[in-house]
């Protein structure tokens, strides 16, 4: 009983210097499963590289599944026309985002880990943050990765 009050006040202390030193970094809580499995692949490849993991954020995440929600209803990727408008909010010195869409969570990522400028932006120094959105339309899923440092 002790051990697990001990415990409970452990985190939520975590949790509190967490959301007075990061306000953005909210709990990955809302994150959808696919999210989450996008979230721990990109942090895997970083990890083995020796990078810092990125803390995924409930608001970029929610522009990112906006944007995810557009390309399903439009059936087409695309990126968004200006990014830089939506991260007004932010305080941010480097920005990058991924699109992507195909059946799973692996083949998405496998894709752009073998392509320059998706594995640019994933293994990148100088990010912190990450919002992950995602949409599934029929049997394909879409993709919006944002990054912030």
């Amino acid at each position: 009983m002790l051990v697990a009050r001990r415990i409970r006040s452990l985190l939520l202390a975590a949790l509190t210097i967490t959301a007075l030193v990061a306000p953005d970094m909210e709990p990955a809580s809302a994150a959808t499963e696919a999210e989450q499995r996008f979230h721990r692949k990109i942090n895997r490849a970083r990890v083995n590289r020796g990078l810092r993991r990125l803390h995924l954020s409930s608001r970029l995440s929610n522009i990112a599944r906006e944007h995810s929600r557009g390309m399903a209803s439009r059936r087409r990727m695309y990126h968004h026309s200006c990014l830089r408008c939506e991260l007004r909010s932010f305080s941010w010195r480097i920005a990058g985002e991924n699109v992507g869409v195909g059946y799973t969570v692996r083949q998405i990522h496998r894709r752009m880990m073998r392509s320059r400028a998706h594995r640019y932006n994933i293994l990148r120094r100088g990010y912190r943050r990450v919002g992950i959105g995602t949409i599934r339309a029929g049997d394909k899923l879409y993709v919006t990765q944002i990054f912030l440092g």
